[in-house]
């Protein structure tokens, strides 16, 4: 990037930073401002410092003394680059550099988004897809992507994640649909969280291939038990990966739960269950030490 030939000065800043100073201290302040602006920095030399000040050979003595009074408690040492700075001075200059940078940046995206727009494909969608990316590429990058080339493979990079994402809604729609078949069928008034949990069930892997009455014949089978128990036999499933939700001794593993439910005998601690939530916890403890 070209040098700026501009260099922002803020007058309030000015004018307090040389308040005091006579004429020819806030020249030579000036002019070394304006050489650090364009050169970087300050050699820590008093003979250049003076060269750079444009003092005269009949002013240099006054100049040593206000250099060594005054100007030099305008600028630090850069230990880094060991040139003298003014600190306000470089951090505008910074500040500068980074908007310049921006710009750049910007105005070159703006490039690629225009080209893009003049190939067949580029969507609204596609569009801002590649304007989020652009943002989070490296300069280089940005300029590779000003190659038609390389614009057609990420058109093609999005229409197929565009696929895949399809994909996923649908085969997620489908498995709600199934659910809600299900509940149908079944009259299911168990609650919303009871329902979450069926939904992962079925979308999982061995019951992806399920016929939807095979489906519905599991739900109505939990429904012959209390909702609790029914969603520790879900959370069950899902967890063990199990094919299906209710065995051979689950009737009779049922009617021993609801006898210690009965008798709050079901925690360790033997404490009243109250919520919900206990209640599901309780039922999922029972049927892991049943399973023990």
């Amino acid at each position: 990037m070209a040098k700026d030939p501009a260099f922002l000065i803020y007058i309030n800043d000015f004018l307090t930073a040389t308040a005091g100073m006579d004429a020819n201290a806030v020249g030579w302040y000036l002019r070394l401002i304006l050489h650090q602006a364009d050169k970087g920095g300050l050699p820590n030399d008093e003979e250049s410092l003076a060269v750079l000040a444009g003092v005269k050979f009949s002013e240099y003595q006054v100049f040593q003394q206000v250099l060594k009074q005054v100007l030099m408690q305008k600028f630090e040492l850069n230990e880094e680059s060991g040139l003298l700075e003014n600190k306000k001075a470089a951090n505008i200059l910074k500040s500068r550099e980074e908007f310049k940078d921006k710009r750049q940046r910007s105005g070159n995206i703006g490039v690629v988004i225009k080209l893009a727009k003049n190939i067949p494909g580029y969507t609204k969608k596609y569009i801002e897809s590649l304007k989020s990316d652009l943002f989070s590429y490296s300069d280089e990058q940005i300029e590779q992507a000003k190659s038609e080339q390389v614009l057609k493979q990420m058109l093609k990079l999005y229409r197929n994640e565009n696929e895949n994402e399809n994909k996923d809604i649908n085969e997620i729609e489908k498995y709600k649909e199934r659910a809600r078949v299900s509940f149908h069928e079944n009259s299911c008034e168990f609650s919303d969280e009871f329902k979450k949990k069926w939904l992962v069930l079925i979308q999982s892997k061995k019951w992806k291939t399920k016929e939807q009455s095979a489906v519905n014949a599991s739900l109505k089978k939990l429904m012959s038990y209390d909702e609790p128990f029914a969603q520790a036999l879900v959370e069950r499933a899902i967890e063990g990966g199990y094919q299906g939700v209710a065995f051979e001794n689950t009737d009779e593993n049922y009617q021993k739960y609801l006898k210690s439910k009965n008798g709050l005998t079901i925690t360790s601690t033997a404490t009243a269950i109250q919520s919900r939530a206990d209640l599901v916890a309780a039922a999922s403890i029972f049927l892991k030490q049943r399973s023990a």
